[in-house]
């Protein structure tokens, strides 16, 4: 299961306790389990290896009790790596909305058709490792006219 899954079911029992009218009562035993992993996940934080930062619920942990140690440059790239040939154009953290581009080693790849599932998979990382990111935008490629010889047409 997935830190996003996860948070997904959590706030689904939730809501179905707010119907039930016990959502205060649910938020606040939330709010105190938080704190107490967090207590705890700080302390462990400082003795993880750094292979550890790459796993997406470990970092999904140590996002949600805001104790990842990298940046969000970091993270966001860690979150690239899922969907190879991207590369950050802007990244604007007020709005949360991170602007992607086709990276030089793959500048003049593909007809685009692969974006959809990029985007797809770049979201759901970006949700483990850096939901700093609310919202991703691809930039379009300038289209270029391959421009060649004109056929030769042979003499009869």
């Amino acid at each position: 299961m997935t830190a996003e899954q996860v948070g997904l079911r959590v706030q689904q029992v939730l809501d179905r306790l707010a119907e039930a009218g016990q959502g205060e009562a649910a938020e606040e035993l939330v709010r105190t389990l938080m704190e107490f992993y967090g207590a705890g996940l700080a302390r462990m934080a400082a003795l993880l290896p750094a292979e550890a930062l790459g796993d997406e619920l470990a970092a999904g942990l140590l996002v949600l009790h805001d104790l990842h140690p990298e940046d969000v440059p970091t993270r966001i790239g860690r979150a690239l790596a899922a969907a190879p040939g991207w590369a950050v154009r802007d990244f604007d953290a007020t709005a949360g909305v991170l602007t992607l581009r086709r990276s030089e080693d793959d500048a003049g790849g593909g007809c685009g058709c692969g974006a959809a599932q990029d985007e797809e998979r770049i979201e759901q990382a970006l949700a483990c490792f850096a939901p700093e990111v609310g919202t991703v935008e691809l930039a379009k490629q300038p289209v270029l006219l391959q421009i060649g010889p004109r056929p030769t047409v042979e003499a009869r």
